[in-house]
């Protein structure tokens, strides 16, 4: 058993609903300044201009590299050159099904496996998506400064410890202006006046029929006051107003309690693996 089986567990073709959403994501975030961004025959690439490695993405469609392997190592270079450019780390999101040519290069390249993420869809239903709660008031950004407010937000609820790099704050005000994004917050003590703060952060992103579910967070303070249900109903309801019958999204072991709170179920695992110096 290789490295990469020892992080993922087998599962189906289904993960592939989150990756696809994942793709559709990185296409978009691929238009923004300063990012670069390259296609080629089933992996794309996108350097986003972030100093963090997690902004920083390269998927392979497995299926695709499965009926030409040989094609698959040729794609592993290509993806390491593009990066090579700017030197920034990048993660490699790689399902169970991913040939283990590319997992063999991938390791020969110096690939830290980071951990696994387990892809979880749910349908979208007018009696759960009806049931949001009026905790902390989710509401979708308008405002260009809140998305600079929301960034450091986001750091802080995934325990970073630390303000968001100026280049991931730069990068959310460019998701905000995306029209397939929509930026979610909370604010603490309910107000959204003046003396508060953004407490729970949320991305939604809709892609022909399925939507996205991106960046849910909390910050420590805030925690086990209903904010991350809400904020999770709250972009559930907007789903479905905006004409998707299915959600997807990518969950940490951290977040995977709340999202089976929610009605989503696990369809398949991937692993996340960081290439570059941090």
């Amino acid at each position: 058993m290789n490295e990469l089986e020892e992080k993922i567990a087998p599962g189906d073709a289904s993960e592939c609903l989150a990756l696809k959403n994942l793709e559709f994501l990185v296409r978009v975030t691929g238009k923004f300044r300063p990012s670069r961004f390259l296609e080629m025959r089933g992996c794309v690439c996108c350097d986003t201009g972030t100093d963090s490695e997690s902004e920083n993405y390269a998927l392979i469609d497995p299926d695709r590299a499965s009926r030409d392997v040989a094609g698959a190592r040729t794609l592993v270079h290509e993806a390491l050159d593009f990066f090579a450019v700017t030197g920034r780390p990048h993660t490699w999101y790689i399902s169970d099904r991913t040939p283990g040519v590319v997992v063999h290069e991938l390791e020969r390249a110096g690939i830290r496996w980071s951990g696994k993420l387990t892809a979880m869809t749910a349908d979208v239903k007018d009696e759960t998506a009806d049931d949001a709660r009026d905790i902390g008031l989710p509401y979708e950004l308008k405002d260009t400064g809140e998305a600079r407010e929301w960034a450091d937000a986001v750091w802080f609820g995934f325990d970073s410890g630390c303000p968001a790099p100026a280049s991931f704050a730069v990068f959310a005000e460019e998701m905000r202006r995306a029209s397939e994004i929509m930026l979610f917050a909370s604010r603490a003590g309910i107000s959204r006046g003046s003396s508060s703060k953004i407490a729970a952060t949320g991305l939604l992103i809709t892609a022909d029929s399925t939507a996205g579910i991106y960046y849910v967070s909390t910050l420590p303070d805030f925690r086990q006051r209903g904010l991350g249900m809400s904020m999770m109903k709250a972009m559930m309801k907007r789903s479905r107003a905006a004409g998707c019958g299915r959600i997807t999204l990518l969950a940490t072991s951290s977040g995977y309690p709340l999202y089976r709170r929610c009605g989503f179920q696990a369809c398949g695992d991937i692993a996340a693996g960081v290439l570059g110096e941090r």
